[in-house]
């Protein structure tokens, strides 16, 4: 990588600053996320080979946060993608790495089995169609899909970019927020396949409590055992004994140029 991850945990350290601030500023309810609330419960810090930032809201707060964050990052070295299946805060400095936070969402999700699967599926096909060519070509980088399913992704991209963008993530918006049932319970709408089925108590959201993070003070769920123990097993705070291999450093690249050209280009 042409930037080392020292570089990029400073910058994501910068920008978490700015995300937190922002949100206390304009009393907006935040957790860090996935690998990210995972560090500053575990490592009090970054996982050492995490290169983003993920955090999440509830519905109700990302409503709120949208609007102003638009306003706010319009300009200037942080810009919000709010175009996007996962929307996010994307910083580029001078001379420094491009670094992003992911944002999650949780919407309610009803207990009526048939009804849970409906969402679930109709989610996860909207979405899928949301997906630009831009999008699906850093997807295939990854090496996720085979060579068929690349070619069957690309296809189907292709076929849904008939369809106006705006109303394509409308409709797979519409999904994340049908069907709440009587609002006991929550999941990620807009997560991987596997995170939007992992469903939680509503109550999970109800607060925060903030915690020590590289020297800095960031929130995290009050009960985030709850959630880290669904995303990584009870044994969560048992760190792994090998650093995971890098295989997706040209995919990281390209996303990067990506967001330079998206947003930073002169």
């Amino acid at each position: 990588m042409a930037d080392t991850l020292k570089e990029v945990h400073e910058e994501l350290l910068i920008l978490l600053e700015r995300l937190h601030a922002f949100c206390k500023e304009n009393h907006i309810r935040y957790s860090l996320h996935g690998g990210t609330m995972l560090g500053a419960v575990r490592e009090h810090g970054f996982i050492p080979w995490d290169d983003d930032a993920d955090v999440t809201f509830a519905r109700d707060q990302f409503d709120r946060f949208v609007p102003l964050a638009r306003e706010a990052f319009c300009a200037g070295d942080v810009r919000f993608d709010e175009d996007s299946r996962y929307p996010k805060l994307v910083m580029m400095r001078t001379g420094r790495p491009v670094v992003w936070i992911d944002f999650f969402v949780y919407d309610y999700i009803t207990d009526v089995p048939l009804l849970r699967k409906l969402k679930l599926w109709g989610t996860q096909f909207f979405i899928l169609l949301t997906r630009t060519k831009e999008e699906q070509a850093l997807s295939n980088s990854h090496g996720v899909h085979g060579r068929l399913g690349k070619l069957g992704m690309s296809v189907l991209v292709a076929l849904a970019a008939i369809v106006p963008f705006r109303c394509r993530l409308h409709l797979a918006r519409r999904f994340m927020t049908a069907f709440p049932g009587k609002r006991r319970h929550v999941h990620r709408s807009n997560d991987t396949n596997r995170g939007m089925k992992m469903i939680l108590p509503a109550g999970v959201l109800d607060a925060v409590i903030p915690v020590s993070f590289a020297g800095r003070q960031f929130d995290v769920y009050e009960d985030y055992d709850t959630v880290l123990r669904a995303s990584y097993g009870p044994n969560y705070m048992v760190p792994l004994q090998d650093k995971p291999a890098q295989t997706h450093e040209v995919s990281l690249q390209k996303e990067r140029e990506y967001f330079v050209n998206k947003f930073f280009a002169r």
